[in-house]
């Protein structure tokens, strides 16, 4: 569902710190941002049921270059519902098992191991199965905590991805 979404009800909590790449994918945004707008919504879920805030899980650089640019107040977004899907149903296209890629996970171990999974992953359907598209840290975890059960999962659509 698409809305109008004010700045300050967004946030970002699985963002890995700005480094110098992010940074670079922040400065193209701002181009694109500032030469043709908002080419497409963030999809957000949001944080509880009865919270008027919302999870970014597509599209952090452009919220990040939108509040650089100071272009507004509020911004496009598609609300989706996170559902469960059984990791086994999940194709994940990125070498899970190199933990020097994926770097320290003690933070978010201990914070999933707490809290349970605060950043829904975020997936395409591919018939029968899903294919990651943004969670690798997440979904490394969920699977060393609770092998063979379902993990919090947004399903993108060719729509909603940015």
């Amino acid at each position: 569902m698409l809305r109008m979404i004010p700045v300050e009800k967004l946030i970002m909590t699985d963002v890995a710190s700005i480094d110098r790449s992010r940074r670079e994918v922040i400065r193209v945004m701002k181009i694109i941002l500032n030469r043709h707008g908002l080419l497409s919504p963030l999809t957000v879920c949001q944080k509880s049921k009865h919270s008027d805030i919302f999870e970014v899980i597509t599209g952090r650089a452009v919220l990040a270059a939108w509040m650089e640019l100071e272009m507004g107040s509020s911004i496009s977004c598609d609300l989706v519902v996170p559902k469960d899907i059984p990791c086994k149903q999940i194709v994940v296209f990125s070498d899970i098992d190199d933990s020097s890629r994926l770097g320290d996970m003690t933070a978010l171990l201990a914070s999933v191991r707490e809290n349970g999974l605060e950043v829904p992953i975020a997936v395409r359907q591919m018939g029968r199965r899903f294919a990651l598209i943004d969670g690798v840290r997440r979904i490394k975890v969920w699977q060393d905590l609770y092998p063979d059960t379902a993990i919090p999962a947004v399903v993108l659509t060719r729509s909603s991805e940015v």
